[in-house]
């Protein structure tokens, strides 16, 4: 299911794809209309964001201040999607979640490991006060930002994670059920685990080391609750943690068993919460929905592979270019779209078929000698082309290649693996002498172990 800012964006890029110009505000209106019709389709409007927005516009506010807040969000279509983004790319932010309970996967080795292959490879970890600047306001972040979260609020994140994370000068977030906090096995609600107390998680907060933020009072599944026992857990955790500990405002909700829905939701911001993690795997972006922000599930079981496959990690000496970013150039008509998912940073650009006169190029130089795989980002669909051209041209490679852009989106499709020299410059190069739309979004040059030999002869 697409989110509700996906919907009106893909909306907004509809008129543009139509012919119809969002270049007068009477236009903005005239959208604003359009999606207030389909906003009542009873198809549409028990789905999602859409439903969420039309109990909250039914309950909440009167059908003008709808209609204004819909307007507002025209103009956001405007700005988000037409007019051209900054010259620098929107990070992703990479939530990662664990359990420290050793029946849930949890070791303290394998989190020891963990956390040294990021601290080893420059991931900064960031507190939920940085995470909300920067989705807010787009504050500026540290290289490779993460956050790490726990849930549950069990005694290992005081006995075993809280150490770990202080003493290499890391920070994260605990999600406790404030109902169980301090409980142990044969109390009160009944639990089979040893929780964390008011006095350590006030520690923990204190030392700046990890915030308690909301897991409910019970970790019941929301979605399954009425109103009314709903809102007890939601907001009875937010005033239970703000009255229990000093000075403290609780920010963020993580649902349990990654549980929600447009009821749900609607509760969550009522209560005065900033923020709302599932248990959606992927990255975020600012353009994340505010209540459904993406965590990766891991046990400190599993190895450094697979962190590393969850984080997109990639060693020094990798270049990825955007379409936003300063190594990017282009000839004739590009438009810039979000409507598809997959694309890496803020957006990406299309054109139609053309004759290969409008084309797009990513330019970056060679760092150190060695081999190196390149690949290209899309976002794929039908009515993408199925053979794009991309040529690769350095001082001593010259390549081209067709690749199917209806496929394999949002992901990185290898291009090629070529054996580049320190300074050379590297342009990779899409045109529109294709069958259908071209899409330019990002590329990426990373370096591998080698696996051919250079300057061979055959023996004699």
């Amino acid at each position: 299911m697409r989110s509700f800012t996906e919907f009106i964006l893909s909306e907004a890029e509809g008129f543009r794809m139509t012919g119809q110009k969002l270049s007068a505000p009477s236009n903005y209106w005239n959208m604003c209309a359009h999606l207030e019709i389909i906003r009542k389709s009873s198809a549409l409007s028990r789905k999602g964001r859409l439903f969420f927005l039309s109990k909250y516009a039914q309950h909440r506010l009167s059908v003008n201040i709808f209609a204004r807040r819909l307007r507002m969000l025209g103009i956001l279509c405007y700005l988000l999607v037409l007019l051209p983004a900054s010259g620098r790319a929107i990070q992703e932010v990479r939530v990662l979640l664990y359990h420290a309970n050793e029946n849930l996967g949890f070791t303290e080795q394998g989190f020891h490991q963990h956390m040294d292959f990021l601290v080893q490879n420059a991931y900064h970890t960031i507190s939920i006060g940085e995470f909300l600047a920067w989705y807010d306001q787009g504050t500026a972040l540290p290289e490779r930002p993460i956050m790490i979260t726990l849930d549950d609020n069990y005694i290992g994140v005081y006995t075993t994670v809280y150490p770990i994370l202080q003493a290499r000068g890391m920070c994260g977030v605990n999600f406790a059920h404030s109902s169980y906090v301090g409980v142990e096995p044969g109390g009160s609600p009944p639990t089979g685990s040893d929780h964390c107390d008011w006095d350590e998680l006030q520690e923990m907060e204190n030392a700046g080391v990890l915030a308690t933020e909301s897991h409910t009072r019970t970790h019941r599944n929301l979605a399954s609750l009425n109103t009314v026992d709903a809102w007890w857990e939601i907001y009875g955790s937010k005033q239970d943690i703000e009255s229990s500990m000093t000075a403290k405002q609780c920010y963020a909700i993580a649902y349990p068993y990654g549980s929600y829905d447009a009821d749900v939701l609607t509760l969550v911001e009522s209560a005065g919460y900033l923020l709302g993690f599932a248990t959606i795997s992927g990255p975020n972006t600012r353009a994340t929905p505010r209540y459904e922000l993406r965590r990766i599930n891991l046990t400190s079981q599993e190895g450094l592979e697979t962190l590393k496959q969850v984080i997109d990690y990639v060693p020094p000496d990798t270049v990825t270019i955007d379409n936003r970013d300063d190594g990017f150039t282009t000839g004739g008509v590009w438009n810039a779209s979000t409507a598809v998912a997959g694309y890496y940073g803020p957006d990406y650009f299309y054109c139609a078929a053309g004759t290969g006169s409008t084309t797009a190029t990513w330019s970056f130089t060679v760092a150190h000698e060695g081999w190196y795989d390149l690949s290209a980002r899309w976002t794929a669909q039908t009515n993408r082309a199925s053979n794009s051209p991309m040529t690769i041209v350095t001082p001593t490679v010259q390549d081209s290649i067709r690749v199917d852009q209806r496929t394999n989106g949002g992901q990185w499709n290898l291009l090629g693996h070529y054996y580049l020299f320190q300074g050379d410059r590297v342009n990779v190069t899409v045109s529109d002498d294709a069958d259908g739309y071209v899409i330019a979004d990002a590329i990426r040059c990373m370096p591998v172990a080698a696996t051919r030999v250079r300057d061979w002869e055959l023996y004699k």
